[in-house]
């Protein structure tokens, strides 16, 4: 996994918590950018000209203005993320109170961190991803879908993806020009999206387009997909293969 552009804002007023954070985002590969405050005085001032798409928010927070602060994110910073960090799990039903589903506990656990990451950074591509309707050139002659990537937003024709492979909450797509591209979508909801273009479900981590397979090997339970010269084999469960040979024979 390539490093990303996930730009991230922690808000803590205790330097030694400060740091204890910085140090496990550090380890998120996805991040390129982390800004800090002190308290939600700072942190505005900073949006002046940042837009976050993460912010760790220190509960209660710190500063003048106080609860106007999450007021501002929810008004003008729509699609980022918030997660409350406390040291008390009373301050839970706070966040909940102001909207706010994401929340941890101090000290930090570097897996409860790298979680909190995936869920937030998730939810707000695939509400994106929601709102475009993934398809943004609906013509027959060049139908281009837009998927949000670690490096930006991809067009790409259905028959440049060879395959889709599911990792983890995100989805690599392995395309015609020998390039993988991270996409921020679970393999179920690329499955819907790619429905229309002959592309069929091989496993539960495996979506291949039938246009690209070469071999269906029934006995190994494999499929070598072929493009440009290159070969890609990948496994398939005995059902689907089975299944997969029906449509290949019809």
């Amino acid at each position: 996994m390539s490093v990303g552009n996930i730009q991230v804002l922690v808000i803590e007023s205790d330097p030694e918590s400060l740091k204890h954070t910085i140090l496990n985002i550090q380890d998120y590969q996805l991040v390129s950018t982390i800004t800090t405050a002190s308290n939600c005085d700072e942190a505005l001032v900073t949006l002046i000209d940042f837009t976050p798409d993460i912010i760790l928010l220190e509960y209660p927070v710190k500063g003048h203005v106080g609860n106007k602060f999450l007021k501002y994110i929810n008004s003008k910073l729509q699609g980022t993320n918030v997660i409350y960090v406390s040291d008390s799990k009373e301050n839970a039903i706070h966040a909940i109170h102001d909207g706010v589903f994401n929340y941890l506990l101090k000290p930090i656990m570097p897996e409860e961190l790298k979680n909190a990451l995936n869920k937030a950074l998730f939810d707000k591509e695939n509400n994106i991803q929601e709102r475009f309707n993934q398809i943004i050139d609906k013509t027959s002659e060049e139908i281009k879908l837009k998927f949000q990537t670690s490096k930006g937003y991809l067009l790409v024709k259905p028959d440049e993806i060879i395959f889709c492979r599911a990792s983890s909450f995100y989805t690599e797509l392995i395309l015609t020009d020998e390039r993988t591209e991270l996409c921020f979508l679970l393999l179920s909801k690329i499955e819907q999206m790619l429905a229309p273009y002959d592309f069929i479900r091989i496993s539960r981590s495996i979506l291949v387009n039938c246009r690209h397979i070469r071999r269906i090997n029934r006995a190994e339970c494999s499929v070598t997909l072929s493009s440009g010269g290159k070969e890609h084999e990948v496994k398939g469960s005995k059902a689907q293969i089975k299944n997969l040979c029906k449509l290949e024979n019809e």
